[in-house]
């Protein structure tokens, strides 16, 4: 472990084999979290190269408890980390992507970068968080859409999730966390904070089988999701192709807003703003920015020929009460009831 740190400290490209030693020597708990933390820093200041980034994230999906679910699954996950301090948009469009008709397998965590994590979200929205395979595929069989607890699916992250949030860092793993969906999903929405990052995860997501894939960066300010603050630089995955754009909210009939207009706080706070959006008592660009991107999930999982149809039917699936009338569906009853 020594001689791989040291690579990365003189800045030397690790191999295959340095990658799945680490990812293995993690999980059955031969390296100390001293270590694990000066791997975590050592390999995001040094920064990961595609090749590494790919091995990193097969060797992590290795140790994933599959969920094995049938059809088009489609999960949209943002890196955080970028500092928006907005809501939780990413899980607020999930729901009403699967309201509309999606099957979708929701990976969420902790805080670790951000202020509200997407875990401790839909404990406030009081809704299941599944921690099991059995439990997921309940879930997911009764309501077409479940929310995982990525740490309780995969033994690496388990493990260095703690280690993550002591050091408090935006890391490598940021980036690595939504293509480890233990699910498999064959189409993602992924954020990314880092605009230099997005043309290196679409080409992971292709190396690891993705069919379908927008990898997304609001360039200005910058935001882990696509936005209505301003345009919005993507790298599209189509079966193996890969092509480059912008969208403009203008293109869509959306109106530009300020990012204070898409401010989150705590867990509490973010539940009932959305919860607020859903039942019809806030019409701005909190609305606008989740159609926008429950849009996406709904062109990425094919139910939508096109992103221009995704966002109509995400607008009327808020609009006429369907993701309102699945949020309910969902909640706990017991857990609603108090």
């Amino acid at each position: 472990m020594k001689h791989i740190l040291s690579k990365l400290f003189n800045d030397e490209t690790l191999t295959q084999e340095d990658i799945d030693k680490v990812v293995r020597w993690t999980v059955q708990n031969i390296i100390p979290p001293s270590m694990i933390a000066a791997f975590i820093y050592a390999i995001t200041k040094k920064g990961a190269n595609t090749d590494e980034l790919t091995w990193l994230t097969t060797a992590i999906r290795s140790y994933a408890t599959n969920l094995e679910l049938s059809g088009n699954i489609v999960d949209s996950c943002g890196t955080g980390a970028d500092h928006s301090q907005s809501f939780n948009i990413s899980t607020a469009a999930s729901i009403v992507a699967a309201a509309a008709g999606a099957k979708v397998i929701k990976q969420t965590n902790s805080c670790i970068t951000s202020r509200t994590g997407s875990s401790e979200f839909i404990h406030y929205l009081k809704l299941p968080l599944c921690t099991t395979k059995e439990e997921a595929q309940q879930q997911f069989n009764t309501h077409n859409i479940a929310f995982v607890h990525s740490p309780k699916f995969n033994k690496f992250a388990g493990i260095i999730n703690p280690i993550r949030q002591e050091l408090g860092m935006r890391s490598v793993f940021n980036f690595i966390g939504p293509m480890i969906n233990p699910a498999f999903p064959n189409a993602q929405l992924i954020g990314v904070c880092d605009h230099q990052m997005i043309d290196k995860i679409v080409q992971v997501l292709k190396n690891i089988g993705v069919k379908r894939a927008m990898v997304v960066n609001g360039v200005n300010p910058v935001l882990d999701e696509i936005s209505v603050c301003s345009d919005t630089h993507v790298f599209e995955l189509n079966n193996d192709e890969i092509k480059e754009y912008y969208l403009k909210p203008s293109d869509f009939g959306i109106r530009y807003s300020e990012i204070n207009a898409l401010l989150g706080a705590t867990p509490l706070y973010n539940a009932n703003l959305v919860t607020d959006i859903f039942n019809g008592k806030i019409k701005d660009a909190k609305v606008d920015i989740i159609a926008f991107n429950a849009g996406a999930m709904l062109y990425l999982n094919g139910l939508c020929k096109n992103l221009s149809d995704g966002i109509v039917l995400s607008y009327s699936t808020i609009n006429n009460g369907k993701a309102a009338e699945k949020l309910l569906n969902l909640q706990i009853k017991e857990f609603a009831a108090n």
